[in-house]
């Protein structure tokens, strides 16, 4: 964590705020020309296979597609969900926030391209959550497809269809929750304009590394599905706005931070 270069963080201007749970990384480029990933896949024994596998993506894509990928997903990340369960298939978005999504999405489109053989991906539909706003949605990628990049950074990762929104991509498996996460960002109802969440996140750094969010409805849920609540005990979660977890980088130094 101490070799991360923190970054600074912007996606909370892109997560709706009837999300239930979120994690959020500042990711920074990734990939085996990244000395600190390679020492950590190293670490887990996982290089070889990491190495294996993008060398055989590579080869029949016919060019480096692990490079093209990390260039897209360097930037903020954050997988949230609306239902509260980071696994949930039907309620999942995958955020990503790019420096320029024009490039972003040119480079995406190619490495989508050589994966299915095709020019460029399928354009499905329009969405348009108001009348003068029309975003296409696009064929990603499929379940086969390994996201080697990013596995160990997210529990789950939505990739059939998704859309370009000026310098954010979004991803999801279903077409629903784009077009709702969509929406919601149009009208500015997101967690950077929720004056009890900017609060929230005060108590902690805006340097991230890595930054998790459930609120007490959420953490209330997965509390009681693992081990059980009594109706006391779920009283007193419920009076906490939310609870965060944040693995920091500031001045060299690795920080973990806690708040409910």
């Amino acid at each position: 964590l101490a070799e991360h270069k923190p970054l600074p963080f912007r996606v909370d201007n892109q997560i709706p705020q009837c999300a239930q749970t979120f994690i959020s990384y500042a990711a920074g480029k990734r990939g085996i020309s990244d000395e600190s990933y390679v020492k950590l896949l190293q670490q887990d024994g996982k290089y070889d296979e990491y190495v294996a596998k993008q060398n055989e993506l590579s080869g029949s894509c016919g060019f480096n597609i692990e490079e093209q990928l990390s260039d897209v997903f360097s930037g903020d990340i954050a997988l949230f969900s609306m239902s509260g369960t980071l696994t949930d298939t039907a309620s999942v978005c995958l955020i990503v926030c790019t420096q320029n999504g024009t490039i972003a999405q040119a480079t995406l489109n190619n490495a989508i391209g050589g994966l299915r053989k095709v020019e460029t991906p399928n354009e499905l539909e329009k969405l348009s959550p108001i009348p003068t706003i029309s975003v296409p949605v696009y064929e990603a990628f499929t379940d086969d497809d390994e996201m080697f990049f990013l596995k160990d950074m997210l529990p789950f990762i939505p990739r059939r269809y998704y859309i370009r929104y000026e310098n954010t991509l979004m991803f999801a498996d279903e077409i629903s929750i784009l077009q709702r996460t969509l929406y919601e960002i149009l009208l500015s109802r997101t967690f950077a304009n929720d004056a009890d969440f900017r609060n929230f996140r005060s108590s902690f750094s805006d340097d991230n590394v890595f930054f998790a969010y459930s609120n007490s409805q959420s953490m209330c849920e997965t509390i009681s599905a693992k081990h059980g609540l009594d109706e006391s005990n779920r009283q007193t979660l419920l009076k906490f706005y939310g609870f965060g977890f944040q693995l920091s980088n500031l001045s060299g130094l690795p920080y973990i931070t806690t708040c409910g």
